[in-house]
């Protein structure tokens, strides 16, 4: 069985939860997309800079992340407001991926980033903004480099990363 096959049932019920369907259907204000942003950020920090294996910082997102989130602040007039903004859940992941190994970093990356790669294509589309976050350089060669360090024990790994989304 595959890392997707071991996975496939918690991805499919991220992309059912409300927040998930707005976000895909393009009906988020920019100040709904700036808060989803936000919490991305610190979410996307805290697993980038406990990161370390070679290879796989072309895949890093948070300071695209934050380009985003400065065009959205400075084209519609938004301010960042950490005390009302970031969800109770971003930070109990963010002291989760400290507690783990490099393998279970590479699961979440698995995770959020080829999730970015995939389904960030069409959500690009359709959120305010350019949407730096979903535009990787050389994505083909990024996914082959990836997928060959992914094996299938990181399955309870991922899934717990899909838990959080």
């Amino acid at each position: 069985m595959s890392l997707k096959d071991l996975t496939w049932e918690k991805h499919q019920n991220a992309e059912r939860r409300a927040y998930a369907k707005k976000l895909i259907s393009g009906e988020m204000t920019p100040q709904e997309y700036h808060r989803y942003l936000h919490n991305q950020f610190i979410i996307y920090t805290a697993l980038e800079t406990q990161i370390d294996i070679p290879g796989v910082e072309d895949a890093f997102r948070s300071a695209y992340i934050d380009m985003d989130l400065k065009q959205l602040e400075e084209e519609y007039d938004i301010k960042r407001d950490v005390n009302s903004e970031i969800c109770p859940v971003v930070w109990e992941y963010a002291n989760h991926v400290q507690t783990l190994d490099q393998k279970g970093l590479l699961a979440h990356l698995y995770v959020r980033h080829f999730g970015d790669m995939y389904g960030g294509q069409m959500i690009a589309k359709k959120v305010p903004g350019d949407g730096k976050m979903y535009q990787f350089n050389n994505k083909k060669e990024l996914i082959d480099k990836i997928r060959a360090m992914l094996d299938d024990s990181m399955g309870e790994e991922a899934n717990i990363c899909f838990d959080y989304a």
